[in-house]
């Protein structure tokens, strides 16, 4: 019950986490869109993404590696069974990989949108450009609205309305009574919203360090224990997993379907078996002591 319990914690804690991080990612989508910000579209829809992916793959090869797993009822006499078809180490590490690899693309995108400052006036300079040209009026009103600014990199610079037989280059200044450029307010929200995408990465990643070095409730439980068969030079082990199932079986088949049923069993073969090979080693003491006994 305790185990249930702290996988149910884990599992609902890691939920909320990772739907926290996709909403802060839907929002920085959500800002790059409403502000026609430089970032691409597909660099926030990936990110958006990311917990999601990154929650269902690691889960998945999780559930597979486990499901891989030699089974047995105490593991016993597994020696000569042939390895699983796939490693249960090389799915968790190519899930790890994969998720390594996208991660960092994404990480290294955001990160040249956050610096340097000066090399992102470029992009932001074209895509004003791009609007003022197109006269997209909705685009550039939302941006000075937002900012409460007129232009680019001044309050004549390609600012709305514009300029026409009835309006002037100050026409926002005019109308809007406004003093400050729209430079500095775009290009700081566009490194806000890098630096979420940013920080959406670098939550997952953490997550995931989390999830991997934390004990399995599935496998903290299992007690593992070696025994070593007597009067066997290689000294051959087997593995047997001791719990509280163990205490239910022995309540119904008693204890000869226990681990200890099954190691006094195993012990007995062991040493019978050495008894005999003894025997076998020397034939010409036993020869002498059965002439002895027809004497």
């Amino acid at each position: 019950m305790a185990l249930l319990s702290r996988r149910a914690l884990i599992n609902t804690t890691s939920i909320l986490y990772l739907i926290a991080l996709t909403i802060l990612a839907a929002y920085a989508l959500h800002s790059t869109r409403t502000l026609t910000l430089p970032i691409p579209n597909i660099l926030t829809a990936l990110t958006a993404a990311l917990p999601a992916l990154a929650g269902l793959t690691l889960s998945g090869a999780q559930t597979l590696s486990s499901a891989l797993a030699p089974k047995g009822k105490h593991a016993r006499n597994r020696f000569d069974a042939p390895p699983p078809p796939l490693s249960q180490s090389k799915i968790l590490l190519s899930a790890v990989a994969f998720l390594l690899v996208y991660e960092t693309i994404i990480g290294t995108l955001a990160g040249t949108r956050i610096w340097p400052i000066d090399g992102l006036e470029c992009n932001l300079h074209s895509t004003w450009q791009s609007l003022f040209r197109s006269k997209n009026a909705a685009r550039i009103t939302a941006i000075q609205d937002a900012f409460n600014c007129c232009g680019f990199s001044g309050v004549k610079d390609m600012a709305f309305p514009f300029p026409d037989a009835t309006h002037g280059g100050d026409a926002c200044v005019v109308r809007y009574e406004r003093t400050e450029r729209c430079l500095e307010g775009w290009r700081g929200e566009e490194r806000k919203v890098a630096g979420m995408l940013l920080a959406v990465v670098v939550g997952v990643v953490v997550w995931e360090l989390i999830i991997l070095l934390l004990p399995s409730p599935a496998t903290s439980s299992w007690l593992p224990s070696t025994l070593t068969l007597p009067g066997d030079n290689n000294a051959r082990q087997i593995e047997y997993r001791d719990n509280d199932a163990d205490d239910a079986e022995q309540d119904v088949g008693g204890e000869e379907d226990s681990v200890f049923g099954e190691t006094r069993r195993l012990n007995d073969d062991a040493r019978l078996a050495s008894q005999v090979e003894g025997g076998r080693m020397h034939p010409s003491a036993l020869t002498r002591n059965e002439w002895r006994g027809d004497d």
